[in-house]
């Protein structure tokens, strides 16, 4: 009997162990998505704006580059 529950707890833990390495490697593609929207987000605030306005532009770029660090 006891050899049985030491194969049942070794299953659990592999178990375990894929489950914590697909989070972790979701969480890592998740972030991508995340910083590729602001991205896209921040493209689409510049193409909105005049191309004259030269100094809404810098204020642009400098809050996106502000906003990843």
């Amino acid at each position: 009997m006891e050899n049985k529950n030491y194969i049942k707890h070794f299953k659990n833990i592999e178990n375990i162990k894929k489950k914590r390495l697909a989070h972790k490697k979701a969480n890592k593609r998740s972030l991508k998505l995340l910083k590729n929207r602001g991205y896209r987000d921040f493209i689409v605030k510049i193409k909105r704006k005049s191309l004259s306005d030269d100094e809404i532009l810098e204020i642009l770029e400098l809050s996106y580059l502000n906003e990843i660090v």
